[in-house]
């Protein structure tokens, strides 16, 4: 049987958590994202080959108290982020074949808390936010190698009003195909990742329309007994521009680097349970800040 780390995780990295990236910018619709930029970590392609229902659980923290422009350099206005999210993922593996790989799927939901600091004012919000449906295939390669792909389909459920300052819904969904992998060497080295596009609906109350964005997630660490020890982060880059009459000149593109701590625990066959500090060391046209992430396994 393959490591746990590569088929146990269920694909963390290929599906859209809507977590908090998507309300980190909401008062500008500034590179808006409905997926948390490096929030697979290690799981990235690691979807079980056993059949079955899997139950996945992450928490995630974020702050910032910076708003950068598009050369990365602070915006003299104010600007403060708290947010904090628990997304429930139930996920289901068939036995069904397709091109020689497992059909799979899974539903995301997001609850988040958000409280948000802009030249408009101060807000919060409290509420389920946009929910994400996926289908996708995994093949398993071999017992160290694993490559996944996935369409999410991001629904705009997600609370909001055009007349608040914070709004953890986004009011536009978002189509995103993503490709993943996943390979541990027999030394105990283990490297993760996966390759995201987020192609955005237009906002229908503000007539606003985010651009179009890539997003590269990673990890690299060693794995010492049952625990992998190493570095997880991100790349995103905002491939066309933000469309809209409030747009900005340039067409306000976003671009950010992250990294940071990455450690996963699998004490058996049935948990494993990861943790990650992640640090944005470049953000243009985006905010900028640490996001810490707790999340854990468990089959059904």
């Amino acid at each position: 049987m393959t490591d746990f780390r590569n088929t146990m995780a269920a694909a963390l990295g290929i599906a859209g958590l809507a977590l908090v990236g998507a309300t980190a910018a909401q008062a500008v619709e500034n590179g808006t994202l409905q997926y948390p930029a490096g929030s697979s970590g290690f799981t990235s392609a690691a979807l079980p080959p056993m059949p079955g229902f899997y139950f996945l659980s992450q928490t995630s923290f974020s702050s910032a108290d910076r708003l950068n422009d598009a050369h990365g350099d602070k915006l003299p206005i104010p600007f403060k982020l708290g947010a904090a999210a628990q997304t429930l993922r139930g996920l289901y593996v068939s036995n069904q074949q397709v091109l020689g790989g497992q059909v799979w799927g899974q539903v995301v939901l997001p609850l988040v808390n958000l409280d948000l600091t802009t030249p408009a004012g101060k807000g919060s919000d409290f509420s389920l936010a946009d929910v994400t449906g996926t289908v996708g295939l995994v093949w398993h390669l071999s017992r160290s190698s694993t490559v996944a792909a996935g369409l999410d389909v991001v629904f705009p459920t997600g609370s909001y009003s055009a007349s608040r300052i914070a709004n953890v819904g986004q009011n536009h969904g978002s189509l995103q195909p993503t490709v993943a992998y996943h390979y541990t060497a027999p030394s105990g080295w283990e490297f993760a990742a996966s390759l995201r596009a987020i192609f955005n609906d237009r906002n229908d109350a503000t007539d606003y329309k985010s651009g179009d964005v890539i997003v590269a997630d990673y990890a690299v660490g060693y794995k010492v007994g049952d625990f992998c020890y190493g570095v997880s982060g991100y790349y995103l880059k905002q491939i066309s521009d933000d469309t809209g009459p409030t747009a900005p000149p340039g067409g306000n593109r976003a671009e950010g680097f992250g990294i940071g701590p990455s450690i996963s625990y699998v004490p058996n066959p049935a948990t494993m349970i990861t943790l990650s500090l992640q640090n944005d060391l470049v953000a243009r046209n985006l905010p900028q800040g640490t996001t810490l992430q707790l999340a854990a396994t468990l089959h059904f």
